[in-house]
């Protein structure tokens, strides 16, 4: 074992000295998060990762060496080996990596990580790719190559190794990952810093895999071999049908493929079992088996691709060959339950596709969740049937957070989820939660909300005049100065936002909205409406504020709403509030593409805020207050 060079830790220690970094123990201690993209790419201002298949750990070294999962959880006494050699560094750091098992091949083995976890077999790796601090000293703001450079030199080759990289040829290591079974890789900014806890664009990870667990309906036999299959073919439940997903034929042994053949044999029949049969020839069984694979997507007629066998799996307890779609993302295995239950009947999406969604849109939804106790509006049956909402979470996995909030009105505590990431993102959808509620205030701050809303709410009147009051709110908020976005809701109405950046209180938050609506309202008194009674506002458009108090909630942006054409809640630019700009353009199917062109259009929600004490004197200025 190649331990670290004394004289380059040294040598580290004063390169770094001379560039007076600022101090670190102000920082967070959260992990760095990579975007999703699909498709592997080749540039020289990029380095490019392999992407290990284990857990996402930061590192401390030194006298107080400790190991935490990237939601905080101590890992310490899990992995001995790797505990060890980080209380003996000479140098204090903040280290991230991903701690693996490898196979024979020295690939990364999630499941032989698991089977370590349980008993201890094999040899677990820390692999390093980050730093985030080193003795004492901030270096999050130091380019990510001048951050391995060092990583590179501080560590030796033992448990704990520095992870490599390549420069610019993103698309040639993604090929080799492809030809030996890896997960993907990560492609990373050269220059990029290192923002804990957020989830950038500078870092992307490329196809990462997915699991499934299906049931085998048939094989083929291996080449030149009467005993031992050569490939599997698998199916899922659609309904009362089987569909078929294809072949799967690496990720066996020799004994495995024997094995196989052995307990398939036995049920083999003549005709096959899935309603959609291939024309290749297939030895058809009954499907009585199940098992667990990985592959990298499905293709538009839904079979799989570059699919690995990973074991046998019990018999579902529903006693059919009932799906599961696992998908593993931030080292967290993520289970969507009745993959193929139409969500939206209309246009055929599934569970599975609206996992997908909330999947991809991830990186641009979860700013807008994160910390903020989440009100879920839950459709387990698919939204043509009653939804409810979902507040007080009692029982949930290990990886899940919540936060506790006392309600008066129900006399009791509430434990609402926190989605603090893609997998608790992901596991909200699997509860069937396409409508997503956040508070307006965060756990840290949690009566003062970063936000307010003017929620523009038609009875009985066009989009056209929807288009018209946004429009004047606009011309309202421009006079006292003050910059807004604006959503559609998803339905036929508009969401104008105002960010306070968590300055003042909810009564001081909706005090300010009062006024606001007023003045709205005496711009257009023939069009709006600031009374509650809904006999009093037929024919006009609410200005409704309420939901603006504490506790109240509005749909977040990029969330889907319950419509029958899978609507989102979409942010707008202000210059594309005009009539041609309609709600329905905006779909499960097509809202992603745009935010992915269009980026992140309800960010300035999240900045510094207003200035209320300004606003009010250019309010007094402007506008008669003594009437409003």
């Amino acid at each position: 074992m190649r331990e670290a060079d004394p004289a380059a830790v040294e040598e580290v220690k004063r390169e770094l000295a001379k560039l007076k970094l600022p101090d670190f123990r102000s920082k967070s201690m959260s992990p760095m998060l990579a975007s999703v993209t699909d498709e592997p790419f080749s540039s020289k201002d990029w380095l490019f990762e392999i992407k290990y298949d284990g857990y996402r750990m930061l590192a401390v070294t030194g006298d107080e060496a400790k190991l935490l999962s990237r939601n905080g959880k101590d890992y310490s006494a899990k992995f001995p080996g790797i505990m060890k050699e980080l209380r003996q560094m000479s140098f204090n750091a903040v280290l991230d990596g991903e701690a693996v098992v490898q196979d024979e091949q020295g690939r990364t083995d999630f499941g032989a990580l698991k089977r370590y976890l349980s008993g201890g077999e094999g040899e677990a790796l820390l692999y390093v790719f980050d730093i985030l601090s080193f003795e004492g000293d901030d270096l999050t703001g130091i380019p990510l190559e001048d951050r391995k450079a060092a990583i590179e030199r501080l560590l030796g080759d033992g448990y704990v190794r520095y992870a490599g990289h390549i420069n610019g040829q993103g698309e040639q290591l993604f090929e080799q990952a492809e030809n030996h079974n890896l997960e993907g890789i990560i492609a990373k900014r050269a220059d990029s810093k290192y923002t804990p806890g957020e989830r950038s664009r500078d870092w992307l990870k490329v196809r990462a895999e997915q699991e499934l667990t299906a049931v085998i309906v048939g094989f083929t036999l291996q080449k030149g071999r009467e005993d031992a299959i050569g490939s599997l073919a698998l199916a899922q439940t659609d309904g009362s049908q089987l569909h078929y997903l294809g072949r799967v034929g690496t990720g066996f042994s020799a004994a495995e493929a024997h094995e196989l053949y052995s307990k398939l044999q036995s049920i083999a029949r003549k005709t096959p079992p899935v309603s959609d049969p291939p024309r290749e020839e297939v030895i058809w069984v009954t499907p009585k088996l199940w098992c667990s694979i990985t592959y990298t997507e499905l293709t538009s007629d839904g079979r799989i691709r570059h699919g690995v066998y990973h074991g046998l799996r019990d018999k579902p307890s529903e006693g059919k060959a009932k799906a599961q779609l696992v998908l593993r993302t931030d080292g967290e295995d993520v289970t969507v339950t009745h993959p193929e239950k139409l969500i939206y009947p209309g246009p055929g999406y599934s569970k599975s596709d609206v996992a997908a969604y909330f999947k991809r849109i991830a990186p641009f939804i979860l700013p807008h969740l994160k910390d903020r106790p989440i009100s879920m509006h839950r459709f387990p049956g698919g939204v043509e049937q009653p939804g409810f909402f979902h507040k007080d979470l009692e029982h949930h996995p290990d990886y899940i957070q919540t936060y506790t909030v006392h309600s008066s009105s129900a006399g009791r505590d509430m434990r609402y989820l926190l989605i603090q990431d893609e997998a608790s993102l992901l596991y909200a959808a699997n509860l069937g939660a396409i409508e997503l509620h956040p508070w307006h205030s965060r756990k840290g701050s949690i009566n003062k909300p970063d936000w307010v809303i003017l929620d523009l709410d038609p009875h009985g009147v066009t989009w056209e005049d929807v288009i018209t009051a946004a429009t004047v709110s606009r011309e309202v908020l421009d006079m006292l100065g003050i910059k807004s976005c604006v959503k559609t809701s998803g339905f036929t109405g508009m969401h104008i936002g105002i960010p306070l950046g968590a300055q003042y209180t909810y009564e001081q938050a909706l005090g300010f909205m009062k006024l606001l609506q007023r003045i709205v309202f005496d711009r257009l008194p023939d069009l709006t409406a600031i009374v509650r009674n809904p006999d009093k506002r037929k024919n006009r458009i609410y200005l409704d504020i309420l939901q603006n108090a504490r506790g109240q909630t509005i749909v977040a942006p990029y969330s889907l709403r319950p419509g029958a054409d899978a609507p989102v809640s979409t942010p707008l630019e202000w210059d594309e509030v005009r009539p041609a700009v309609k709600p329905s353009d905006f779909t499960l199917a097509t809202a992603p593409d745009r935010f992915e062109q269009k980026g992140d259009l309800w960010k300035p929600m999240l900045g510094k805020g207003i200035n209320l004490a300004d606003v009010l004197k250019r309010l007094e200025r402007e506008f008669d207050v003594s009437e409003v």
